[in-house]
């Protein structure tokens, strides 16, 4: 899932459209989720100037997590699959 930092915090591009349907009864909760002091979305949004910048996936893992090196490369290879012209078919 890619995020970009947007004023109100970190925003996942594929389901924005869905979240108007569902702002009422998770918009608190979730702005207490996403807001942690020094968490992914601060450190990109910074105040402003990080508006609407992808927030890496990395950021949202716990570096002490012995699995988090392994779960950046995935989506790194993921993301690169991602960004690949398709191939022509015959």
């Amino acid at each position: 899932m890619e995020c970009h930092a947007w004023r109100q915090g970190p925003v996942p591009v594929d389901v924005h459209q869905e979240w108007d349907a569902l702002r009422e009864d998770l918009s608190k909760p979730l702005v207490h989720l996403t807001h942690v002091a020094q968490g992914p979305w601060t450190k990109i949004w910074n105040s402003g100037p990080g508006k609407n910048v992808r927030i890496p996936y990395g950021l949202a893992l716990d570096d002490t997590d012995p699995r988090a090196e392994s779960a950046v490369e995935a989506a790194d290879l993921h993301a690169g699959i991602q960004a690949a012209p398709t191939l022509a078919r015959c």
